[in-house]
């Protein structure tokens, strides 16, 4: 892992003029074992050191106290060691209860989510783009609930701390949300 250490501060301390933020994409560091989620860990340290936001692009997503272990993990930093990201992405398809753990810390600790709504792979069109009965596609109605969602965590500026992740070709759905 000391290769991908080295290549990772050399990247964020050389874009520290020009990022504001960066999204770490968790699989990628999974894949190397528990080094890699060391790794994972000591990057969002890092990044936020320099001063960068930290997404991690974790796309968890499932119910009671699993939901409760991710959100900790991501979030909090594993075992309480301070090094949990800014924000992560979650996979809504467990429902509001599914992602309470990470509604409550964006409304009591200022963290940020980004719930996946519509993304741009082809066959995403297999689920997300089915006709709702009542009219509509399902990931407007998945859109439309990111917005209720966020309602809880709007700070002083009206912004949420509850985004959506919504491919480039979408139309007006980021309007909506």
């Amino acid at each position: 892992c000391g290769v991908y250490r080295d290549f990772l501060r050399g990247l964020l301390e050389g874009l520290v003029e020009s990022v504001v933020a960066v999204k770490l994409q968790s699989a990628f560091f999974e894949a190397l074992g528990w080094r890699g989620v060391r790794l994972f860990e000591e990057t969002i340290k890092h990044a936020q050191q320099l001063g960068y936001l930290v997404i991690a692009d974790a796309k968890r997503g499932d119910i009671g106290n699993t939901a409760e272990a991710y959100a900790e993990a991501h979030l909090d930093g594993a075992g309480g060691g301070g090094a949990g990201a800014d924000a992560m992405t979650v996979n809504p398809y467990f429902g509001t209860d599914g992602l309470e753990p990470f509604l409550r810390r964006t409304r009591n600790e200022g963290k940020g989510l980004f719930v996946l709504v519509k993304t741009s792979n082809p066959s995403s069109k297999e689920v997300q783009d089915i006709q709702l009965a009542g009219g509509g596609h399902l990931y407007e109605a998945v859109g439309d609930l990111v917005a209720l969602w966020g309602e809880g965590s709007r700070g002083r500026s009206g912004w949420s701390s509850v985004g959506a992740v919504v491919g480039g070709a979408v139309g007006n759905l980021v309007d909506r949300i």
